[in-house]
């Protein structure tokens, strides 16, 4: 594993209009968490993903920036050890009563998905000249179709 070095928020390289200095390294703390790199994928914070998080946060409700905004700021006190436990029972919140289980499940949502979404979305890195993480692993959309929407069109079409 790439170890990534300890983020301070004074050397941000992003900005955004949805987090402040405090709150977007918080989220790249969080984010290497999540995905620490390995020895052929950068971390999170080494991805340059970040250049899209406005892209990700302009889609969310103005409730849910809120909220996002507020766990970020509490996060950024809590020590990475217990950072790590939260993240372990965020992953097995099935194993907890319902009232401890769901705030567990909407936290796991908001900033997995937030930090998966901007690693793995393929937007374009500005300044990037190697191959983005979808590159890295091989993965590419493909579609074909049968055929078969194609002849109903033209059957409808010729009727």
């Amino acid at each position: 594993m790439v170890n990534s070095s300890s983020t301070d928020s004074t050397d941000m390289p992003y900005s955004t209009k949805h987090l402040s200095r405090f709150q977007l390294a918080s989220l790249i703390r969080l984010g290497d968490l999540y995905i620490p790199g390995t020895e052929k994928l950068p971390c999170f914070s080494k991805s340059k993903c970040l250049q899209h998080l406005d892209v990700v946060m302009d889609g969310l409700h103005p409730d849910d920036i809120a909220g996002v905004r507020w766990l970020l700021v509490a996060l950024r006190f809590v020590p990475k050890f217990m950072l790590r436990k939260l993240m372990s029972m965020m992953d097995h919140h099935d194993q907890y009563p319902e009232w401890v289980a769901c705030p567990l499940r909407l936290v796991n949502l908001a900033f997995k998905g937030l930090v998966m979404s901007l690693y793995y979305s393929g937007l374009p890195v500005e300044g990037n000249q190697l191959p983005g993480v979808l590159e890295k692993i091989g993965y590419q959309l493909h579609c074909e179709t049968d055929g078969t929407i194609e002849e109903q069109s033209s059957a409808r079409s010729v009727s």
